[in-house]
C-alpha cells in the first residue's frame, strides 16, 4: 500500500510538470433532463432517505438508456445508487460493480469511467493507479461541486501540497461551497492560539478551514488535520517532514485499532511541536477518548481544548469566546440550496456554551443569559427537519431549566 501511494504523488507530480490537467478541455455534457433529477452532489449538500436516492438511480438509469453514452447521468446514476446503498440496511458492492461494468461497455476511456472504477474493492493496486492517472488527466475544466469534491481532499491525502494548493484555490473562487460552513469555520479557527492544531473529521469541518487557509489567505499558522488521513502512511510522511519533527513511529497492529493509532500519532505531534490540540464536537467520542481519560480534555466553547500542563477555566474561555464569535450569520434568512450540514452546523450550536449559560442564571445575570439563549435558540430554528429541530429545541429547554 505504502509503495502504490509514493508512485501515486509521483505520476501525479509528473502531471503537473508536463502540464496541468486543470486547465484542459474536457468537459461534460449536461442535457435537458426531466425536472425530477437532480444533481447527486453529496451528503454533505443533500442528504436524503434510501427510497429518494432509489427514485433518482431509476430516473438516471433510465437517461442511461435513452444516450449510453451520457457520461454525466452515468455519474449521477452511479452516485445515486452508492447512496441508496449507504442509507439502506442492504449494502450489496454488487450493484455497484454492475453499473461499473455497463461504464466500460458504453463510456470506457472517459473521466467518469476511470473515477468509478477506481472505488472497486477487488481492483489490484496497479489497475487503480491506472485509473486514478487516467482520471486525473481527464479532470473537466467547467467542475462541478462532485469534481472538486473528489480531488480536494484525495490531493490532501495522497498529492502534493503545490497542486492541492492550486486545486483549493480554484475551488474557493468556484464559489460552490457553503458560505455557513466557511463561516462556524472561521469562528473556530478564532479560537485557537496561533500555531494550534485542530482535529476534525468529515467535508463540513476540515475542509472549509482548508477553503479559509489556501483560499483566502487566512489561519495559515495552524495545522489542520483530518484524523482519518492519519491511516494514510504518506499523509503523515507529509505533516511530519513539513514540521520538521523526525519520522512517524512505527505502531505495530495499528490496524486492530485505528482509532487509537490516530490518537498516538496525533499525541506525537503535539509533544514534539509544544503546539495545543482543539478537537471538532462533530467527531464522536472515541476520537479523543486518550485525552479525556488523562483528564485533559475541557469544553471551551465551539471546541474541545487539549491542556496538559495546566487546568482551564471552563466558564472563563467560554466567556471570552462567546464575546469575540461573529453570530450574526444566524439572522441570515435560510436559503432554499442551503447545505444539510449548515443545519447541522446549527444544531451543534445547542452543545456550546450552555454551561456558561446556566452559570450566568446561577448568578442572576440575565442580559448575559438572555444573550446566549438567543443565540442557541436562533441556530434551533435555521434546522430545516421538523423532528431535529424539535429535538433542538427540547435539549435548549432543559439547559434553560437546569441547574448546575
Amino acid at each position: 500500500m505504502k509503495r502504490l501511494f509514493t508512485v501515486i504523488i509521483i505520476a501525479l507530480s509528473a502531471m503537473a510538470v508536463c502540464g496541468s490537467p486543470f486547465g484542459s478541455n474536457q468537459k461534460l455534457q449536461r442535457k435537458d433532463y426531466p425536472s425530477f433529477l437532480h444533481e447527486i452532489k453529496g451528503v454533505i449538500v443533500e442528504e436524503h432517505d434510501s427510497v429518494w436516492y432509489h427514485a433518482q438511480f431509476e430516473g438516471w438509469l433510465e437517461q442511461t438508456r435513452l444516450d449510453p453514452k451520457d457520461e454525466y447521468a452515468w455519474l449521477n446514476c452511479y452516485r445515486a445508487k452508492r447512496y441508496e446503498l449507504l442509507f439502506s440496511s442492504n449494502y450489496d458492492e454488487t450493484e455497484l460493480a454492475e453499473i461499473r461494468t455497463e461504464m466500460k461497455k458504453h463510456i470506457p476511456d472517459t473521466y467518469v469511467y476511470y473515477i468509478c472504477a477506481m472505488e472497486e474493492p477487488d481492483v489490484t493496486q496497479e489497475q487503480r493507479l491506472e485509473y486514478l492517472t487516467k482520471a486525473f488527466e481527464l479532470i473537466p475544466t467547467e467542475k462541478v461541486l462532485f469534481d472538486y469534491d473528489k480531488w480536494f481532499y484525495f490531493l490532501k491525502a495522497f498529492g502534493d501540497n503545490e497542486q492541492f494548493s492550486k486545486l483549493a484555490k480554484e475551488y474557493y473562487d468556484s464559489g460552490l461551497y457553503s458560505n455557513e460552513l466557511i463561516q462556524c469555520s472561521l469562528n473556530e479557527l478564532n479560537c485557537m492560539e496561533e500555531g494550534g492544531i485542530f482535529i476534525g473529521n468529515g467535508d463540513a469541518t476540515v475542509g472549509p478551514k482548508w477553503l479559509i487557509q489556501e483560499g483566502m489567505g487566512k489561519h495559515r499558522d495552524k495545522l489542520v488535520i483530518c484524523q482519518n488521513f492519519i491511516l494514510i502512511h504518506e499523509y503523515c510522511e507529509r505533516i511530519y517532514d513539513e514540521l520538521g519533527i523526525g519520522d512517524v513511529p512505527e505502531i505495530i497492529d495499528f490496524e486492530q485499532d485505528p482509532f487509537y493509532y490516530t490518537q498516538i500519532i496525533i499525541d506525537d505531534i503535539a509533544v514534539k511541536t509544544g503546539r495545543t490540540l482543539y478537537f471538532s464536537k462533530f467527531n464522536p467520542a472515541d476520537y479523543y477518548q486518550l485525552w479525556e481519560e488523562r483528564g485533559t480534555m475541557y469544553d471551551i466553547g465551539l471546541l474541545l481544548q487539549d491542556s496538559p500542563d495546566k487546568e482551564l477555566d471552563i466558564y472563563l474561555e467560554q466567556k471570552r469566546f462567546f464575546d469575540s464569535t461573529d453570530f450574526t450569520y444566524l439572522d441570515n434568512p435560510i436559503k432554499d440550496d442551503a447545505w444539510v450540514s449548515d443545519s447541522r452546523c446549527s444544531y451543534s450550536l445547542t452543545s456550546c456554551f450552555w454551561q456558561l449559560m446556566i452559570k450566568y442564571k446561577q448568578e442572576g445575570d440575565t442580559a448575559n443569559y438572555q444573550k446566549i439563549y438567543e443565540m442557541m435558540e436562533k441556530a434551533v430554528k435555521r434546522i430545516p427537519d421538523e423532528s431535529r429541530r424539535s429535538y433542538g429545541q427540547m435539549v435548549l429547554d432543559e439547559y434553560a431549566t437546569m441547574e448546575e
